[in-house]
């Protein structure tokens, strides 16, 4: 698992929405930082970071990272469901889809305190 890194969690009754690992597992593999895509279009979705299509291959339509969503996992255990085939890892994000969801994080309303907290901690955002 590495910053950047997507998953896609194989059971769509769970959850169909990709998950963005947004910190780095290497300097707290306690404390991952999770995001989520979803769709753009929606009252009360947060627009801190909207992408088009075209800019990762798995979007097939506008979308939006939901922030209010976003969730810390420990990396044994993530990997752990990795291993078990519980999620399918997608291809990861380049430098500037991540910089622009760190960027949407950082002015965020809804990015929990705790992911806040350690995205400023590895000085991913201010």
């Amino acid at each position: 698992m590495e910053i950047g890194d997507v998953y896609l969690p194989t059971n769509k009754a769970i959850d169909v929405h990709p998950r963005i690992v947004i910190s780095d597992p290497e300097l707290n593999p306690n404390q991952v930082v999770l995001v989520n895509f979803t769709g753009f279009e929606g009252e009360f979705r947060d627009h801190s970071c909207v992408l088009e299509v075209g800019e990762y291959g798995w979007l097939t339509k506008k979308t939006c990272i939901s922030y209010k969503d976003a969730s810390v996992v420990n990396q044994q255990e993530f990997d752990t469901l990795y291993e078990r085939g519980a999620l399918k890892k997608l291809a990861p994000v380049d430098d500037s889809v991540l910089a622009k969801i760190l960027n949407g994080a950082e002015v965020s309303d809804e990015l929990p305190n705790k992911c806040r907290r350690i995205l400023a901690a590895q000085n991913l955002i201010d």
